[in-house]
């Protein structure tokens, strides 16, 4: 009797371990900073943070940092906006975009409005762990420049 019990025991505990499926849907998970960064030139990286705030509104910023002193050089692109989770897409809204015309890094206050988008989706992965998304951003025509799945770490 007391194997039996114990053998029911633990497969309830198995079974609500395998039936724990992380749901992309609440976005609680998905609020704070996320970050990732790629070599930019000899010496510095490209760094995109992507801030999703609890009211539903989302901030990204692209810098340039030095790797030798590990300081912000400057800004190369800033986007501000909404942002929803629709099943395990992650939809943009209203999305204004702000570059600058010159070459290289700015001032953030010196990027400029560019356009604004009003809705555009990306497939949204969590790892098991929930420290690390990734947005896939779909097929691309051969005339566009494409970006490949970019993966961010919670900061």
């Amino acid at each position: 009797m007391k194997t039996r019990i114990l053998l029911i025991a633990v497969i309830l505990v198995l079974q609500s371990i395998f039936a724990c499926k992380k749901d992309v849907s609440n976005p609680i998970e998905l609020v704070g900073k996320w970050g990732t960064s790629n070599e930019w030139e000899d010496g510095y990286i490209y760094h995109e943070e992507l801030n999703f705030k609890v009211d539903g509104s989302i901030e990204i910023i692209g810098s340039v940092i030095d790797l030798q002193t590990n300081t912000t050089k400057g800004y190369l692109n800033k986007e501000i906006g909404s942002y929803s989770l629709q099943g395990d897409n992650l939809v943009y809204t209203n999305m204004k975009s702000y570059r600058s015309d010159l070459p290289g890094y700015q001032k953030i206050e010196d990027l400029q409005h560019q356009h604004t988008q009003r809705k555009s989706s990306r497939k949204l992965q969590f790892n098991s762990t929930m420290n690390e998304i990734t947005l896939y951003y779909g097929r691309c025509n051969d005339n566009a420049v494409c970006v490949g799945p970019k993966t961010y770490l919670k900061k």
